[in-house]
């Protein structure tokens, strides 16, 4: 499973406003930085998301039977 785009791209872009605040980049850093993020969440978090089920059970660990 992969996880959701929207929730990813969130949390990019949350991080990359927190960045330019204090450090200047290019438009090319941005965008780089913004894919090489957003692939190290997308690999860090397969498997993590469990789409049809409750929240409580979509934290990335699946409830013992």
């Amino acid at each position: 499973m992969t996880p959701p785009k929207k929730e990813l791209t969130v949390a990019c872009n949350y991080l990359l406003r927190l960045m330019k605040a204090h450090v200047e980049l290019t438009p090319e850093q941005i965008l780089m930085f913004k894919r090489a993020f957003h692939d190290t969440l997308v690999k860090r978090f397969v498997g993590h998301w469990f789409p049809g089920r409750s929240n409580e059970e979509s934290e990335g660990r699946e409830k013992e039977e």
